[in-house]
């Protein structure tokens, strides 16, 4: 029967420390901050990169160690890494615009057909009232 080992079991702890660098990226934006916690109809099923929202800003942090920061192409690696994750945030944002967008273009036709159904509602208690020689006073609100 194998063993169930974690780290934890090593260091005491359910982590390792590890020498390196974080480095923190902060893009700005306009919008809704919910629409970030909602999952649009289309989605990656790959995820996005974990996100921090505030103050107007969308920001990501990527880490790596000492050994992957060594090398000519460390740098180029690193914003390479960057714009993945910037590339996969836009594409959840354009998922959810779509979203947003078809949302609120059917909302014309809905208003459009409640609107309609109030007037012909009006008209059938004025019908009424001509027919009942019911005198109607109209009332602006």
């Amino acid at each position: 029967m194998p063993a169930n080992i974690s780290w934890g079991y090593f260091s005491g702890r359910d982590y390792v420390e590890v020498d390196g660098i974080v480095a923190m990226f902060y893009f700005p934006y306009q919008g809704e901050t919910d629409l970030f916690k909602c999952r649009a109809s289309t989605f990656s099923v790959s995820g996005y990169p974990e996100i921090c929202i505030e103050n107007g800003y969308v920001s990501f942090r990527i880490e790596k160690s000492l050994n992957e920061m060594n090398g000519q192409s460390a740098i180029e690696n690193l914003l390479k890494e960057r714009d993945n994750n910037l590339s996969k945030i836009k594409n959840g944002i354009s998922f959810a615009n779509k979203d947003v967008e078809a949302f609120n273009n059917s909302l014309k036709k809905e208003i459009t057909d409640l609107l309609m159904k109030r007037k012909k509602k009006v008209e059938s208690f004025l019908a009424i009232a001509s027919m009942l020689e019911v005198p109607v006073e109209r009332k602006e609100f």
